[in-house]
């Protein structure tokens, strides 16, 4: 169930006859990001997915909520999707959209994989591509610790009017080695445009500052084409070379390592944008800085919606998706990995002692974060397979609601996941 396919005027079932239809572009359950991708570029489109293009386009990714490099712009997965095609458990096959089985849609727009139905063909709106897609990398480094309290306080000032925006995405790691690492896409600026947009945060710190960022532009058409990192940056990509597999298909290099990671905690928590405001700058400051002494913070700015456009907020307001989403300036991510790892084999298995160690201090970081964030959230795809008061967290004010909805299409309770709506029962 590999079939992707492209619309240029889909109308979604159902419809009135009115309804002129939308570009988008139609994927089976079997079908990865790499695939829609390619499908989208080829007619001079881009499809709202992750940036992982070895994930799958239907399954549990879009459906709990789904987020890209790209968010900032064009809003999580879920909020691009036009309709599915999902057997539930009682063996029917239905057609779920905004013009029938309308509680359905809204409830595999967020609601979480794996818990409504088996969705076997979903699809998506496809949005007009940017025209260029850059990379700002390195790092800032502070010579002490107050030097670096100092450098994150202006951070926390200049960071909503600056990123805060549908120009940027990825992510900027707080370091305990009291750096800031930089890995972030822009979108339409050139490298000077882009640098400039750091310039009030850099120019002018004290001595013993060392600044060391670079930007690079790529046009948009080359981000899935295989030949065009091939010849620009080879590096940067991995080519598919299992036995049977695609040679025209790639993953980003940077992803390598999940491979065979073994993942000794994975923990979140949304930001949200007023904390960044100026009468919070101070405790927020405090917050970043005290967390920041026990394990790395990995602000993923794309995976918080606040500063996104008005038309995309708009269509997240019609998902099952946590709203606090909508009001966070980033996703806070802490993990631990050792790789390559491989439990049960001799010379290769994860150190458990060294693994305890790092989830025990991100407990920690994390614990500074949840009691500055009372009644906050986190993206369940990415978060701690232990978090506690998960209903709040994950689904927030529409747990109840998706908990109806869960029980008029699988009564019998036949589909449940771990953490997944109604898995409490």
């Amino acid at each position: 169930m590999r079939a992707v396919t492209y619309n240029e005027a889909f109308r979604i079932t159902g419809a009135a006859n009115t309804d002129p239809g939308v570009p988008a572009v139609t994927a089976e359950a079997g079908a990865r990001w790499i695939e829609v991708y390619l499908a989208a570029s080829a007619n001079n489109r881009y499809v709202q997915g992750g940036g992982c293009t070895s994930v799958g386009a239907a399954g549990g990714f879009i459906q709990g909520g789904g987020y890209g490099s790209f968010s900032k712009r064009f809003g999580t997965g879920a909020g691009s999707v036009l309709e599915f095609e999902v057997v539930t458990s009682g063996g029917q096959m239905l057609i779920a959209n905004a013009a029938q089985n309308t509680d359905l849609f809204w409830a595999l727009r967020g609601g979480g994989g794996g818990t409504f139905g088996v969705v076997t063909k979903v699809t998506l709106r496809a949005h007009e591509r940017p025209n260029t897609i850059g990379i700002l990398r390195g790092t800032i480094t502070a010579p002490d610790d107050d030097s670096f309290k100092t450098l994150i306080e202006r951070f926390v000032a200049f960071y909503p009017q600056a990123v805060n925006n549908p120009s940027w995405g990825e992510q900027i790691a707080i370091r305990k080695d009291n750096s800031f690492e930089m890995f972030l896409t822009y979108l339409d600026l050139d490298e000077a445009a882009a640098l400039a947009v750091w310039a009030p945060l850099t120019d002018g710190l004290p001595e013993g500052f060392v600044v060391d960022l670079a930007a690079k532009t790529h046009p948009f058409a080359g981000m899935w084409d295989l030949d065009y990192w091939k010849e620009t940056d080879p590096g940067f990509v991995s080519i598919d070379q299992s036995p049977g597999g695609r040679p025209d298909l790639f993953w980003w290099a940077l992803n390598q390592g999940e491979v065979t990671g073994f993942i000794d905690t994975y923990q979140s928590r949304w930001l949200p944008i007023d904390h960044f405001a100026p009468d919070n700058t101070d405790a927020l400051t405090q917050v970043l800085f005290d967390a920041s002494r026990h394990a790395h913070l990995r602000l993923q700015i794309n995976k918080g919606l606040s500063g996104a456009p008005d038309d995309v907020l708009a269509r997240e307001q019609e998902t099952s998706v946590n709203p606090l989403v909508r009001e966070a300036a980033a996703i806070v991510i802490l993990t631990s990995r050792q790789a390559p790892r491989f439990p049960g084999v001799p010379g290769h298995e994860p150190d458990l002692a060294k693994g305890r160690k790092a989830a025990a201090d991100i407990d920690a970081a994390l614990a500074i974060l949840r009691t500055a964030t009372p009644g906050g959230g986190t993206y369940m795809n990415e978060a701690d397979y232990f978090e506690p008061d998960w209903q709040q967290s994950f689904y927030g004010v529409h747990y109840d609601r998706l908990l109806a909805i869960k029980r008029r299409y699988d009564p019998t309770n036949l589909f449940k996941v771990h953490h997944g709506v109604g898995s409490e029962f």
